[in-house]
């Protein structure tokens, strides 16, 4: 911007180069331009704001090596050096003449952005809660734009506000790393900031349907696979029923084998002629969830099923056949647990070398 001031009266010189605004970024080198139509008899004078740089092409100001005047036939050029946060401002090129004329420069030095988050580094929630994530910016020069992206993905999450992530019901595929990003133009990179969103759910159970692959059989592996977060205490156990009361119960000794991060198949392996029921427990801090697999030992069909089945001081009735199949006969049993009311369960078995399985799911 050029500025006259003083009287009006004399040859005054006319700025020939333009008025700027200037970004830099830290570190740079910064050069303003201020020439004239005619600099014969004048001097340029080059200030920071109110404070003297340079009067002609001697430094004045105390800061060596930051400034330096470039000489040209009708003007020079301010050269500031290795910019910083205290560089920013408006520099004044300056004419002395008898009616001073002025040149402005705006500079603003682009710093990296400092970031906050909410919550700082991580959070837990329940599988179905909502979650807010919340970036801002807490330091640096030059607004950024604030983007998060999941971990491992270069893609942008699609925000309803800049710098927020809303999710109005989590789920367990939500788990995971965000990042948030922010970048105030070109020459810096992105500064980024992690948070870690941690969903738990309750265990949940997928027992086997006794694959005995053999006409003789010498044992029958039961498979309880787990999937729960925070990780179950698991438990098998092999419990004898009488009447209506558990004869005997007996922890099962079980390997198991990690499938993914939060999924486990626990195996028990049993003599077929342990009959019974053969309990997987699974607990967390989120819930508890059981499944049962009842064994009977002796050659029966359908028909020869016990009429009823004593399961955890209920009694279950057979009451008809639902469907067969090459995998056995499914079979509809109804009971009444005390204070439960009328309850209904999905009973398969199989037939195999004298062993019969059925699947109990409570």
């Amino acid at each position: 911007m050029v500025e006259e001031e003083g009287e009006q009266g004399g040859s005054i010189p006319t700025f020939t180069s333009p008025s700027l605004q200037l970004t830099a970024t830290r570190g740079n080198t910064v050069s303003l331009p201020c020439t004239v139509d005619q600099i014969q008899g004048f001097v340029l004078v080059w200030k920071k704001e109110e404070t003297i740089i340079s009067i002609g092409s001697t430094i004045i100001m105390q800061d060596p090596g930051k400034y330096l005047v470039e000489e040209e036939s009708n003007g020079s050029s301010l050269v500031i050096r290795d910019v910083d946060e205290k560089d920013q401002g408006e520099y004044i090129c300056q004419v002395s003449a008898y009616r001073p004329t002025l040149l402005k420069h705006e500079v603003y030095i682009r710093t990296k952005p400092v970031l906050r988050t909410t919550p700082d580094k991580s959070v837990v929630v329940q599988e179905g809660e909502p979650v807010s994530l919340l970036c801002e910016t807490v330091g640096g020069s030059l607004e950024p734009n604030l983007t998060w992206r999941r971990a491992h993905q270069q893609s942008h999450l699609v925000t309803k506000n800049p710098g927020e992530v809303m999710l109005s019901s989590s789920a367990r595929s939500d788990t995971g790393d965000y990042v948030c990003e922010a970048d105030n133009g070109p020459n810096n990179l992105p500064v980024n900031k992690t948070v870690h969103l941690e969903v738990q759910y309750g265990p949940e159970i997928v027992v086997n349907e006794v694959p005995l692959s053999a006409e003789d059989v010498e044992k029958v592996e039961l498979m309880c696979t787990v999937d729960s977060n925070p990780p179950a205490r698991v438990q098998w156990v092999h419990s004898v029923h009488s009447s209506q009361r558990v004869q005997k119960s007996t922890a099962v000794p079980y390997t198991q084998l990690k499938l993914s991060n939060n999924i486990i198949r626990y195996t028990v392996v049993v003599n077929p002629s342990s009959a019974g029921f053969f309990t997987c427990t699974a607990a967390s801090t989120v819930g508890s969830v059981s499944r049962q697999i009842y064994i009977e030992v002796g050659k029966r069909d359908s028909t020869d099923l016990p009429k009823e089945i004593f399961l955890n001081n209920a009694s279950l009735r057979k009451s008809r056949k639902v469907a067969t199949s090459s995998r056995g006969d499914e079979l509809g049993f109804q009971g009444a647990a005390p204070g439960s009311g009328s309850r209904k369960h999905s009973l398969q078995y199989l037939l195999i070398s004298g062993v019969m399985a059925v699947m109990i799911n409570l």
